[in-house]
This record gives C-alpha cells, sequence and structure tokens, in this order.
C-alpha cells in the first residue's frame, strides 16, 4: 500500500476526540479496553506491538509502576521488597505515593498476605527459625490490633508444628487462608512435640534424617502456584484496573462465547467442529431435531415413562411389560458430527444408545422410574404397590452388558 493511500486509510478512523466508551450500549471503558487488548498482545509474545498501541493511543502499557513492581517482585519471591511497595508504612523514606489499595483495611490485609506467604515459603523451605522470627517480629506486632487478628497469629503459629511440607500444604490447603480452622491435628500437634523434645538419637543423625524429609517432600509445596494464588489475593484488595488479572481478556471472551452457546436451544450438526469468535450462530427451524436417530425396541409391550440420569450417560425406560432397560448413552464426538455434516448423511454417525441391562422383578407395568442425585441407585415402582431401589453393584455404569438383573431391594 502507497504512503499516499495509507494516509487516506488512516484518516478515515482517525478521530480529533476519542470516545471515553466502546461498544453499541455505551458500557466499556475505552482506557480499560486498549489495555486488555496491550496484556492481550504481550501475553501473545507480541510486546511491539503493544507499545505501538499505547503510542497511537496515549493509553501506557503498565497504567500503575508500582503495581507493575510488586507483581515481578512477588514472582520472583522477593517479599521484603514486595512488603515495602505494598505497605507505606514500611518505607516512610521513599517519598513516592503510596500503593493505591481500596482502603485503610485491605492496605493492612495486603501486607499480612504479603508476611503470610513468605511465612509458608520459609516452613517449605525448612527454615524453621527464620519463620518463627518473622512470625514474631512482624506478623504478631501488625495482627495485635484486633482478636481476630490475634487469632490468625496464634493459627500461624500452629503450622510451625507441621514437620514437613507436604504436611503444610495438607494444613492450609496448599494456599488457602490462614482463617482455616483446621490447620493442625491434636495428633500432629502431639507427634511434633515428641520429635522437638526427644533427644534419644544423635543430634547429627536427627539433622540428616531431618533434611532428606524435607528433600523427598519438597515437591508437595509449589512455591509458584502459591505466588500466583497471592497474586490473585492482592488484586481483590486493590481497586478495579490496578492489578489485572492474567488473560482477563480471554477469560471474558470465553464467558461470553459460553452464554451465547447457552442461549441456543439446539446444537445443530452445521455447526461444525469448532465455534469461532466471527460466528453468531441462530436457531432455526432446520436445527429442531425431526430426523429419527435410532429405534430402542428392546420392550415387548408399550413403553410408558423414561428418564436421564442427571449426568447424561445413561437412559431409563419403564415399559408395560413390567421390566426397565437401561441403556448407556453415548454422544457423538464432534468431529463425527462435523464429518456427518460435511456429507449430509447423519445415518453415518454412531448409535447413541446401547442396552446396559434389563432390570426384571416386577409383576406388573411398571410406570414411573426415577434417579437419585448422586446417580448410583434407582427407583422403579409397578401397579402393584411395589416400589424396588436398584443400586448399581460393579464399577461400571451399569454393571451389565446387555443382561438382566433381578436384584432390586423391595
Amino acid at each position: 500500500v502507497s504512503p499516499s493511500v495509507r494516509a487516506r486509510i488512516m484518516s478515515g478512523f482517525a478521530s480529533p476526540s476519542p470516545p471515553s466508551v466502546v461498544g453499541s450500549l455505551g458500557i466499556i471503558s475505552r482506557t480499560e479496553y486498549i489495555r486488555l487488548l496491550q496484556q492481550a498482545l504481550v501475553h501473545l509474545g507480541t510486546p511491539q506491538a503493544a507499545l505501538a498501541l499505547s503510542r497511537e493511543t496515549n493509553v501506557p502499557v503498565v497504567a500503575h509502576a508500582s503495581a507493575s513492581a510488586l507483581r515481578a517482585c512477588i514472582l520472583e519471591g522477593d517479599y521484603a521488597q514486595a512488603l515495602a511497595i505494598a505497605d507505606s508504612r514500611s518505607n516512610s523514606d521513599d517519598k513516592s505515593a503510596p500503593f493505591p489499595w481500596r482502603d485503610a483495611t485491605c492496605a493492612l490485609e495486603a501486607s499480612l498476605q504479603i508476611l503470610q506467604a513468605q511465612y509458608f515459603a520459609l516452613l517449605a523451605d525448612g527454615k524453621l527459625n527464620e519463620a518463627l522470627a518473622l512470625l514474631q517480629t512482624q506478623i504478631t506486632p501488625m495482627c495485635a490490633s484486633t482478636p481476630r487478628l490475634t487469632a490468625r497469629a496464634h493459627r500461624l503459629a500452629t503450622l510451625a508444628l507441621c514437620r514437613t511440607p507436604r504436611d503444610l500444604a495438607r494444613a492450609v490447603g496448599l494456599y488457602a487462608d490462614a482463617t482455616n480452622n483446621s490447620l493442625v491435628t491434636p495428633s500432629t500437634r502431639s507427634q511434633a512435640a515428641l520429635a522437638t523434645t526427644s533427644t534419644s538419637t544423635s543430634t547429627a543423625a536427627a539433622a540428616a534424617a531431618t533434611t532428606s524429609a524435607a528433600a523427598a517432600a519438597t515437591s508437595a509445596w509449589d512455591h509458584a502456584a502459591a505466588r500466583r494464588k497471592l497474586l490473585e489475593a492482592l488484586r481483590r484488595l486493590a481497586p478495579p484496573g490496578v492489578m489485572e488479572a492474567d488473560g482477563r481478556l480471554e477469560e471474558l471472551l470465553e464467558i461470553a462465547v459460553a452464554a451465547r452457546n447457552r442461549a441456543r436451544v439446539f446444537v445443530s450438526a452445521r455447526a461444525g467442529v469448532g465455534l469461532s469468535l466471527f460466528d453468531d450462530p441462530t436457531t432455526g427451524i432446520e436445527d429442531v431435531p425431526s430426523r429419527t436417530r435410532q429405534l430402542l425396541e428392546e420392550h415387548d409391550d408399550e413403553v410408558w415413562y423414561l428418564s436421564f440420569r442427571h449426568d447424561g450417560r445413561m437412559l431409563a425406560t419403564a415399559s408395560k411389560d413390567g421390566t426397565v432397560a437401561l441403556w448407556r448413552i453415548r454422544l457423538p464426538e464432534l468431529s463425527e458430527v462435523g464429518a456427518a455434516a460435511a456429507n449430509n448423511d447423519p445415518s453415518t454417525l454412531p448409535p447413541i444408545a446401547e442396552l446396559a441391562c434389563r432390570l426384571r422383578g416386577h409383576d406388573e407395568p411398571v410406570p414411573c422410574v426415577s434417579w437419585s442425585p448422586d446417580g448410583k441407585y434407582l427407583v422403579t415402582c409397578c401397579e402393584d404397590n411395589d416400589v424396588f431401589l436398584w443400586a448399581q453393584n460393579t464399577d461400571d455404569d451399569t454393571g451389565g452388558g446387555g443382561g438382566d438383573s433381578e436384584r432390586g431391594v423391595r
């Protein structure tokens, strides 16, 4: 494209005063929209494109330098510097503006979250003395303001009794908040106390055993995942837009696509094998199920009732012949649907229902069946006022491969 043509094209998009919102409804902030685009471009590996977008729109790639620095420190495990950025009280000599938390309560909670994460990391690495020093000199004084925070500090102290990183991970749910009430069991506490006070073995042997056990269990604590969890907790304490969540644009697109497809009453085979962001599918009369895909012909008389299991993988059909048939349901794969749609031949699709077993035991017609919420039990009733409860008796969905069963509980 020649420079003159390019200039005419760009002039068509130019606006002397760009609007503050975008979209037909006028509810999307232009600045936030551009920042999401910049974040997506960086995550796609094209930071130069993000910088170019920033120059064209005058929207900086990093809206809050302090938030970017805080994120970098946490991902690197530099909790001391992260605390200095997050807590204005710890850097009173710094003339920069304090971190923009929502309020003073959120600022205090952010500092505690960082210290708590550092405390967990020290315990997971086997640095018990450093962890206890951190708890005594920083966490406990900060928690002395309210009874709730004091109780939180006490619960954190009990974590020092965990003997391995695996025990620590289990006690806190790996990354759970310290307000969890079931941090350490009495048995764990007593065992840890015995291990601490025991002097029957030599110091060198005990140290070697402790080091070996810690090394074997280190994989139970994921430092990188714990840091990402900390970032998510801090993001909720800051105003919107200060600390953007990773992949926010992708998350919003997935929510929109999922909502759009939930609104579709029927899924047509013409939809193909994938979902396109450029497609706005609609449901027409041609998408309404109108072809017989399969005939289920195992009953000897009229079928009076049917019920799908809650997960959709089993179908129970009740008949006038006094039996209940269980059918294993297999939905075709998207690739199979796409191939059938391309050939305009639904008959190439595999059968949807396969007979799993027949339940016998009723002497009269069966007018109703019902699955339990967990899908493990089936209740059947018949016209002679008998109600049978059927239970799954194998690891398979039905316990049968087309056979009969008479093992019901009346």
